[in-house]
């Protein structure tokens, strides 16, 4: 279970050529964001979202924090050791 952890977890450097950035990447969390709204997508195109028995304004801001709590974890900035 730890490794699994330390896997997702993971960041890996990302470079843009001429600049020198502290950004780091998470690539499982790019994966995570993408399924999630996809499935965001289902729900806000499709009828099934209806049948839920929840307030649409509450399964809105459910869903609005998911998928901010899952983009959030993306990017991962260095810190300085100084």
């Amino acid at each position: 279970m730890r490794k699994t952890f330390k896997a997702i977890m993971r960041s890996y450097r990302f470079r843009i050529p001429k600049y020198d950035m502290p950004i780091r990447l998470r690539p499982w969390f790019l994966i995570f964001t993408s399924l999630i709204m996809v499935l965001l997508a289902f729900l806000g195109f499709t009828n099934f979202s209806r049948s839920l028995p929840l307030n649409d304004k509450l399964l809105h801001f459910l869903c609005f924090c998911v998928a901010t709590g899952v983009f959030y974890f993306i990017f991962d900035v260095e810190d300085d050791d100084e």
